[in-house]
């Protein structure tokens, strides 16, 4: 399984890896607002894609176990609407007053992104209806989940910190041909698609010699790797330096 998914990993990298060069390049060094609208129209092809793919999934992807009841569903979407109305004036009101600026949005964005799934899960863990072994696998699932949030937060200062230290403090030209910093963004792709199929195959072996590392193992290396490259970015901050 994890082989297969390294595989499906690399179909993803590959567009990473044309990206860079035409929205990047369009963005930056052209026009913001196209290469932008490029990358809208890629997600849209990408989604188009993996609708037209469904079919090839088991039908057992589409069962709900435990379905919202008509009066529960009306519920939800009763909060949910009136949430949406309160959030509109309130905001329309920042907005007339002439006080709105970015920290209106990213603040409440950044609450909602650590209250939502803490409570989500809470309520999850509190479900009667969960058998033991599932309670298990939720704990389980919520190291996860924490570890996984660490990890994004360190692998995607990829697109914001580090590409911006690539645009002011880092080589633009090989052999005398000049490029868009936003080209680095290739890098990480590239070595993803190079790598993948070793890692795929190399499961595959473990496996048959039964000395495969399970799938917690694998994600504790992943998570230290990602934090010791910072320690190696060091170097190369203190030659910008």
């Amino acid at each position: 399984r994890d082989g297969g998914f390294t595989l499906f990993y690399i179909g993803i990298n590959l567009g990473a890896f044309v990206a860079p060069f035409v929205i990047g390049t369009i963005g930056k060094e052209h026009n913001w607002h196209l290469g932008f609208a490029l990358a809208a129209v890629g997600m849209g092809v990408g989604l188009a894609q993996f609708l037209s793919g469904t079919r090839n999934l088991s039908p057992k992807s589409s069962v709900v176990p435990n379905p919202l009841s008509a009066d529960e569903r009306k519920a939800v979407l009763t909060k949910v609407g009136l949430g949406a109305l309160v959030i509109a004036v309130f905001y329309g009101g920042v907005v007339a007053l002439g006080v709105y600026t970015l920290n209106w949005a990213l603040v409440p964005l950044t609450l909602a992104g650590l209250i939502i799934p803490v409570a989500v899960l809470v309520r999850i863990k509190r479900d009667k209806d969960l058998s033991p072994t599932e309670q298990s696998k939720m704990t389980g699932y919520i190291w996860f989940f924490v570890a996984t949030a660490v990890f994004w937060m360190i692998y995607d200062q990829g697109g914001s910190t580090l590409s911006l230290f690539a645009d002011s403090k880092t080589a633009d030209t090989v052999f005398g041909l000049g490029f868009s910093a936003t080209w680095y963004q290739s890098l990480n792709p590239l070595f993803v698609m190079a790598l993948a199929p070793v890692f795929a195959w190399l499961w595959l072996w473990l496996a048959r010699k039964n000395q495969e590392p399970n799938t917690i193992v694998k994600f504790a290396m992943g998570l230290v790797l990602v934090g010791a490259s910072f320690f190696v970015f060091i170097v190369p901050m203190n030659m910008a330096g």
